[in-house]
């Protein structure tokens, strides 16, 4: 999956989580590294909510308990690799160099990402601190009112859509149809 550069404000995140409405909201970021001599994308995300926003189905370790120098990844990757929870990943940043990341966490979603590292580790090896997508679970779930408050937050960010999942979805589909 191709996820572009963030450019939601992390203060975003912060007022939807603060509404009443909400009961769990997280920014995930997107960057680029090298990872086994090839450029590719890291999500990363708030290891504490992120079980509650998606179910990357964990298969070995919890994604939950990733350490700033953890890493999660998708099980084709690391079986193509050889990786083994425990394991050390040199993980290449333009910014910072290759820094050592240890495998934590091996699960089996894929079209997420084949790779997930904490928002502490983002901040830590990329310069730009946006989010991408801030995904947020409400009290009640989708709801008319739910809605509005979200979208209330929201635009005071210029760009970003709100969806609920099932629009995401759609969208996404959508995209892959074309």
């Amino acid at each position: 999956p191709g996820f572009g550069q963030g450019t939601i404000p992390l203060e975003a995140q912060r007022a939807l989580a603060k509404i009443p409405q909400v009961t769990s909201a997280s920014g995930v970021r997107s960057g680029q590294a090298e990872i086994d001599g090839s450029v590719t994308q890291i999500i990363a995300a708030d290891p504490t909510q992120i079980d509650s926003l998606f179910d990357l189905q964990p298969k070995q370790g919890r994604i939950s308990e990733l350490t700033p120098n953890g890493i999660a990844v998708l099980d084709s990757t690391a079986s193509d690799n050889g990786w083994k929870i425990g394991q050390t990943v040199p993980i290449k940043f333009a910014q910072t160099g290759t820094q050592q990341f240890k495998v934590e966490s091996i699960y089996q979603q894929s079209g997420f990402t084949n790779y997930v590292i904490t928002n502490d580790a983002y901040e830590k090896n990329f310069t730009d601190q946006f989010d991408f997508q801030v995904y947020v679970s409400a009290k009640g779930g989708v709801t008319p009112e739910n809605t509005a408050a979200i979208k209330q937050v929201m635009k005071q960010y210029p760009g970003p859509k709100v969806e609920t999942r099932d629009e995401y979805k759609a969208t996404q589909a959508a995209q892959i149809n074309q």
